[in-house]
């Protein structure tokens, strides 16, 4: 079971991460979500439809969350409440990181197009055996600075590209 040993106060204005495990915190919530689900089944429907609308502002709470290893901020302006929910549950980008294990080469060079906030490309960051050879396009300005922060947070070292790859009207 998960201890409490801030207030959520305490949590919110602080770094959470010393003291409580995320690892704790999801088994809590996924076991408090079942218990509830399991006896109440229009629960079940809404947990399922809408659960990370229920548990994005918990995970806004935070501030961060741990994506298959990798960490990440789920408190910024352009983290929606759903999507903080769905990278706490696990949820973001998930078939992009299942296709890691299937289709990913470690050792050829990766050309990202579309790097949004960073996750995906910290993750195969982690992976690549020259972590130098990988480069990531983003168009929105807005979006460089989380994803710079998450390439730090993670210790990756792939290059960041602001542009766009669009064709060329004759």
């Amino acid at each position: 079971f998960f201890f409490k040993q801030k207030t959520a106060y305490e949590i919110y204005q602080c770094d959470w991460s010393s003291d409580v495990c995320s690892s704790d915190l999801n088994r809590f919530l996924y076991a408090a979500g079942h218990a509830l689900t399991t006896r109440v089944p229009y629960l079940a429907h809404l947990s399922q439809h809408y659960g990370s609308l229920v548990l994005g502002p918990i995970a806004r709470l935070m501030g961060r969350c741990e994506i298959d290893g990798g960490h990440f901020v789920t408190r910024a302006p352009f983290i929606t409440t759903r999507v903080a929910g769905d990278m706490l549950r696990g949820r973001y980008e998930y078939a992009e990181r299942r296709a890691l294990a299937w289709v990913f080469d470690p050792n050829l060079p990766v050309i990202e197009c579309g790097a949004s906030i960073g996750v995906l490309a910290s993750l195969i960051n982690r992976r690549l055996a020259a972590p130098d050879a990988h480069a990531v396009i983003e168009a929105n300005p807005a979006l460089l600075p989380l994803l710079e922060r998450h390439r730090t947070m993670n210790a990756a070292r792939f290059q960041i590209v602001h542009g766009e790859i669009g064709r060329a009207h004759v």
